[in-house]
């Protein structure tokens, strides 16, 4: 599966007997999940799509009325979000994007 273009990766993923598979591999029923999410994806990530893969769960949220999700792919970012040939420092933005979005989530106040 790894050498499929990332086309024909999702097409078999969502056919016949990987559909449920690839349902299932979201770690939540159909719309049962109602928490906050920020789902985050390199643009550059060489282990998954990361356009397919953002859609793929955008229109899962749509579809199951998620009352709050954000889906972000920064670009020049790899897997793990590091900058452009950097192996430690995030892409720029990256923090800036987790803090703000903690803090509009759960911050509490005195």
């Amino acid at each position: 599966m790894l050498a499929l273009d990332s086309d024909t990766f999702f097409n078999l993923l969502e056919s016949g007997r990987y559909a449920s598979d690839w349902d299932r591999s979201l770690c939540f029923g159909r719309g049962e999940l109602r928490c906050p999410v920020l789902a985050i994806w390199g643009e550059e990530d060489s282990f998954l799509p990361p356009r397919q893969s953002a859609a793929r769960l955008r229109k899962y949220f749509m579809d199951t009325n998620h009352p709050d999700f954000e889906v972000i792919v920064f670009p020049d970012a790899s897997h793990y979000l590091n900058a452009p040939g950097s192996s430690t420092d995030f892409v720029p933005g990256y923090l800036d994007t987790m803090t703000t979005w903690v803090n509009r989530h759960f911050a509490t106040y005195d």
